[in-house]
């Protein structure tokens, strides 16, 4: 993460938090100093040390800022994260930003902790997807690296991922891979090809994709259809992975599996406050 590159965004946070300005905060003089501190509130691992500084600073670069723990690091309720000492004012104003979104980014990291340390015991890469809301891509791309995941691909640029919408439009899975294969002018990218069905997987095969995503397949389904894939493509499952069933894909010992809304979407927060003393 590079925080420099969040200028705008935190901009445009803040003029969204406060497009009039804070007028609870405008009460309290502008030469009012305080201290304070984050506190965790529930146990989970820590994403969102890196924004502590380049948001309250982009505000005030004033305030001082220390930190006690990493990205990565295992938090237990009551456990401080970080002391802020300067201008009342600023603080307050930044406070609930920089703690959303600690809660938020913490939450991801924590929940792709459990999933990857399933994957990992089988030598299985656990990858995101781009099911993020608009605008929050880098920060949950890299709470789920700070998790021990990887990234799938941080946009559409980065791939040639063929879906079934793809698909259905270009004529079919063979018809498909074929038109890309003859016409495609980036050949530096790979090629990922979504298949619903073993039939579909194989027909992909002399093509060469470079990934088969067995897409939405039961694990006695993609069993089968790693007897005839594994050796010849990196395989890729995905498609309504839990936790409690996501060990089963991870013992057939695919290339990667894949995790969407359950890792990125629809997390539970990890809750963070900030007191000041």
């Amino acid at each position: 993460m590079k925080p420099q590159r969040f200028t705008r965004t935190i901009a445009s946070f803040l003029e969204e938090d406060q497009p009039y300005g804070d007028p609870a905060s405008s009460f309290i003089p502008e030469d009012h100093l305080s201290k304070g501190f984050i506190r965790a509130q529930q146990e989970g691992f820590l994403c969102g040390e890196f924004l502590l500084r380049p948001f309250f600073h982009f505000l005030d670069p004033t305030l001082k800022i220390q930190s006690y723990f990493h990205d990565g690091d295992a938090v237990q309720p009551g456990d401080i994260v970080a002391h802020i000492e300067g201008k009342t004012q600023s603080i307050l104003q930044m406070e609930r930003i920089v703690l959303n979104l600690l809660s938020y980014l913490s939450g991801i990291t924590t929940k792709t902790k459990r999933f990857s340390a399933i994957t990992n015991a089988y030598g299985v890469s656990l990858l995101d997807t781009r099911k993020i809301l608009p605008g929050y891509r880098s920060f949950v791309k890299y709470a789920v690296q700070c998790g021990g995941g990887c990234n799938h691909r941080n946009s559409l640029s980065d791939l040639i991922m063929l879906k079934n919408n793809h698909i259905k439009a270009l004529g079919g899975i063979e018809k498909a891979l074929e038109h890309v294969r003859k016409t495609n002018f980036l050949p530096m990218l790979k090629i990922e090809i979504e298949a619903g069905s073993l039939k579909e997987a194989l027909a992909s095969l002399p093509f060469n994709p470079d990934i088969i995503m067995l897409d939405n397949f039961t694990v006695e389904k993609a069993e089968e259809a790693m007897f005839f894939l594994r050796g010849k493509t990196h395989i890729e499952i995905s498609g309504n992975m839990q936790e409690d069933t996501i060990e089963s894909y991870a013992k057939l010992r695919p290339d990667f599996i894949s995790v969407g809304s359950d890792l990125t979407y629809d997390v539970a927060s990890i809750s963070f406050h900030l007191r000041l003393e």
